[in-house]
């Protein structure tokens, strides 16, 4: 009985001892240590011994501190899962099935994340950095080591991101690399590592770079190139100036000092990747709002950040912009027509077209553009969004530009000098350079001394009226020229003019 009480209570210790080394983070190597011989210590079983050579890259050197992967706690992981977008997955040790992901997810030690071709996941650590995962991704947990977290990236890349320093672990293959500092970014195909920081430095086994440097490397760690990141963009706003936005997206325009292959702009945590130097993004309303950009190498590792807090200042537009030129000049074509709205309490803006007299902005005031060619709208006063207030004289670059394709129908084409002038009807189709009807014109049709407006009919974008025109005897055509709105356009089309015969005339 009491050799059965006494193996009982060894059998015990031994679980509880297993149990509090299960939870051990780091172990310092010694001579003649094998990962099956470690795996049975510290889990009772040497069958699991793939757990600590996979967290270790398979590397067992007397000395060094290696990591033991921990199960974990569920109410404070090493990782949570912050966003998801398009295909993102999850899987358990002990599952062969993913599950899709959602946010809020805890990666503790063996879990798996998978995202699909244009599947990106947000990555939270305990420190508050992000890691932001990137398409075509697959990575999987394997522990926490004194702060750091560790994965295994089987493929795609991730980028740490961070108001302070902080660190990652990156197991590719046989070697582990460390990220550490504020921004720093590592990409992994079949063959190659590529990997760099903009803020902070990368560093393996005899591989060190600092911050400003990315470098492509074989698996094996042999190096292939090195280059420097490059410099941040610049805005084409400076701190505090008004960016104005149309409907619910705002246009942020900057200049690339180095030449780029894509850029990373981000509004109020927004996130969007473009190959230009400017990009539509979208508002929630008018406010102050902080913005950034950065851009990225040829190897695909971005460079440092350059940020703004902008005042955007919303309008309803009459025509949706066609392009965004720099210096704040906002494109539309034939006309426009400005509603602003979600005006802050408490702000007291005036705007002034071409020089002319100040208008107090609010919700219901409507500031009609006209005319092709450049305007310039200046904002003054002072805009307030919560306990903040800034003073504005901003001067924003208006571009309105001819409508290029305008249809013009009528009926009849040919007039009878020696006849009542017959009723006409003109109906007018003009549209943008994408084919779009323009809505909001209104189209003045002329023919000699006669003339009539085109209005809206039930057709989008069609304008029509009805016009008495009168040809003069011995004329052979008679000009019909349909302008719009502000001169957006000018079309002159012909009506034949009926020649009578001699005899007529002298009858007459």
């Amino acid at each position: 009985m009491i050799r059965a009480w006494v193996a009982g209570a060894i059998a015990v210790t031994m679980a509880l001892l297993f149990a509090q080394h299960a939870q051990a983070l780091g172990y310092k190597v010694k001579p003649g240590d094998t990962f099956a011989g470690l795996a049975k210590r510290f889990y009772g079983t040497s069958t699991d011994w793939e757990r600590i050579a996979k967290a270790n890259a398979g590397r067992l050197v007397p000395g060094k501190t290696i990591l033991i992967p921990e199960e974990g706690d569920p109410d404070n992981p090493g990782a949570r899962v912050s966003s998801v977008a398009g295909v993102v997955s999850l899987r358990a040790p002990a599952d062969d099935d993913w599950q899709e992901a959602s946010a809020g997810a805890a990666l503790l030690w063996q879990r798996s994340l998978r995202t699909g071709s244009a599947g990106t996941a947000v990555l939270l650590l305990r420190d508050g950095a992000s890691v932001h995962v990137q398409p075509d991704s697959e990575l999987t947990v394997l522990g926490d080591t004194g702060g750091r977290l560790r994965i295994a990236l089987e493929r795609g890349g991730v980028e740490v991101e961070s108001d302070k320093d902080t660190a990652l672990e990156i197991v590719t293959g046989e070697r582990i690399w460390s990220l550490e500092g504020r921004s720093a970014a590592l990409h992994r195909t079949a063959t190659h590592v590529v990997v760099g920081a903009a803020v902070g430095r990368v560093h393996s086994v005899e591989i060190a770079l600092p911050a400003g440097k990315a470098g492509r490397f074989r698996l094996d760690g042999s190096s292939e190139q090195q280059v420097d990141l490059p410099a941040p963009p610049k805005f084409r706003l400076e701190e505090a100036r008004v960016v104005l936005g149309f409907g619910n997206t705002v246009e942020l325009a900057w200049t690339a000092h180095d030449p780029s292959p894509s850029f990373d702009v981000e509004l109020d945590g927004k996130r969007r990747r473009v190959s230009r130097s400017g990009a539509r993004m979208p508002i929630e309303g008018t406010g102050f709002v902080r913005t950034r950009v950065r851009a990225r190498s040829d190897m695909g590792i971005p460079g440092r950040w350059t940020e703004r807090t902008l005042f955007a200042l919303v309008a309803e537009a009459s025509r949706a912009p066609v392009a965004v030129q720099g210096d704040e000049a906002a494109r539309f074509v034939g006309t426009v027509t400005l509603k602003f709205r979600d005006l802050p309490r408490g702000s007291s803006l005036f705007a002034r077209i071409n020089g002319g007299l100040p208008r107090k902005l609010r919700d219901s005031l409507a500031l009609a553009i006209d005319g092709v060619g450049d305007h310039e709208l200046r904002l003054q006063g002072v805009a307030v969004a919560g306990e903040k207030s800034v003073e504005i004289d901003a001067l924003v670059k208006i571009v309105v530009a001819p409508i290029p394709n305008v249809e013009v129908e009528f009926q009849p084409t040919l007039l009878d000098p020696l006849a009542p002038p017959p009723k006409v009807r003109v109906t007018v189709r003009p549209a943008d350079i994408d084919g779009s009807p323009v809505l909001g014109d209104r189209p003045v049709a002329t023919a000699g001394a006669r003339t009539c407006v085109a209005k809206p009919t039930a057709t989008p974008g069609e304008y029509s009226c009805d016009l008495r025109p009168r040809a003069a005897p011995g004329i052979e055509s008679l000009d019909l020229v349909v302008r719009g709105l502000g001169d957006s356009f000018a079309v002159t089309r012909k009506f034949k003019v009926k020649l009578p015969d001699e005899t007529a005339i002298r009858v007459k």
